[in-house]
């Protein structure tokens, strides 16, 4: 389970941990910090159990030209847009405690609106945006356009540009 290593999880838990000191250090109030946080992580494998495996292979292009919507939640995945020649003009991905990696076909525009809260957007500009909303155009001069949505909270996203083929 290589979420427990993930960064997102030591942060709620050092988060719980200083909550306990303080609200001990004021107010005499005993936070079982070791219970509070077996249970989260109980509750957590709990979760994945419902959810039923996390694929870690990339979406494949067949997949892309059914699909527009897309939910990631406690796993990772790579979205890869290179040869999707979908006809949807529209692509939504949510991800929630996860990891996504987008990788764009550089001969479609793309139009990337992203919002953030408590999660991390990384664009291909070397922007990373942490907390609200940001929109970005990517080759612009090639026609269609596909839209994508990214919506992030307590986890990452990555846009990467495909390398240009010659």
């Amino acid at each position: 389970m290589s979420f427990f290593f993930n960064i997102v999880f030591l942060g709620f838990f050092l988060v719980l941990f200083g909550t306990s000191v303080l609200l001990n250090a004021f107010f005499n109030i005993k936070i079982p910090v070791g219970k509070v946080f077996g249970a989260i992580y109980l509750m957590f494998i709990g979760v994945n159990m419902l959810m039923g495996i996390v694929s870690q292979e990339p979406i494949s292009v067949h997949a892309l030209k059914h699909a527009k919507h897309y939910r990631i939640a406690f796993g990772n995945q790579v979205i890869d847009l290179r040869n999707a020649h979908t006809k949807k003009n529209a692509l939504d991905v949510q991800v929630a405690f996860g990891n996504a990696t987008l990788i764009l076909d550089p001969e479609v525009a793309t139009t990337i609106h992203a919002s953030s809260s408590f999660g991390s957007v990384s664009l291909p500009e070397q922007r990373n945006l942490l907390f609200g909303k940001r929109s970005n155009s990517y080759n612009s001069d090639k026609k269609p356009t596909m839209n994508v949505s990214l919506d992030v909270a307590f986890g990452s996203i990555t846009v990467l540009n495909a390398p240009k083929v010659s």
